[in-house]
């Protein structure tokens, strides 16, 4: 999708360039974790900062972060998967639905130029998908599309910054998703903070992490 710019992740051409790592560690999931996963990668890396570097080259951790992750505005790719039980198709199946389908295909869906394009797809299972389906699937996409970015960019999802423990706890118990850019591996200590000040956590936790 063309979503982050390449060009701008080189720090010295040629020798040096930024890599960056998005891991994704689920607790539970009940159906769907392709697509949770992806929309928590895309909140992750929307929030990260490229680290500031001494004259040597090396990351100076006592600056201040200043650099955004070149990320555009204007491309959001999202995940969608269908799965195929029968002559019907599911889209954000629960887990029971997932074990019972037949197939799974899963389309990487942005928008450019205000067109709708398909930066990926990926089938899995040997039940064939029809192109009637497919057509199904498409008009479908469009108008979820719509809904999903929509509810991310216009003001439903808020970056409130530095909390309280108290308000924070409270977070932790009413949350659905966790999401946590992150300069340096965590250990999961995260996940255990979250889960034992009551969180359910049910849908996956998101690490985006910066590497040079």
């Amino acid at each position: 999708s063309e979503m982050i710019d390449l060009s701008k992740l080189v720090v010295e051409e040629g020798e040096k360039v930024w890599t960056v790592f998005v891991d994704i560690y689920p607790i539970n999931d009940d159906g769907n974790l392709i697509d949770a996963s992806a929309i928590a990668a895309l909140a992750a890396l929307r929030k990260t900062m490229i680290p500031e570097l001494d004259k040597s080259g090396k990351v100076d951790y006592s600056k201040e972060l200043k650099t955004p992750l070149p990320v555009s505005k204007d491309i959001t790719p999202i995940s969608f998967s269908f799965y195929k039980l029968g002559d019907s198709l599911i889209l954000d199946p629960t887990r029971e639905e997932e074990e019972a389908c037949d197939a799974r295909i899963t389309f990487g869906i942005s928008m450019w130029n205000k067109q709708y394009m398909c930066n990926s797809c990926q089938k899995i299972g040997e039940t064939i998908i029809t192109q009637e389906e497919i057509d199904k699937m498409m008009d479908v996409i469009q108008k979820k599309f719509d809904e999903v970015t929509n509810k991310m960019y216009q003001g439903q999802a808020q970056f409130l910054g530095w909390i309280s423990d108290s308000v924070l706890n409270q977070y932790y118990k009413d949350c659905d998703i966790l999401v946590a850019p992150s300069l340096s591996e965590s250990f999961g200590l995260i996940f255990v903070e979250g889960m034992s000040w009551g969180g359910s956590l049910s849908l996956p936790v998101m690490f985006a992490e910066l590497k040079k």
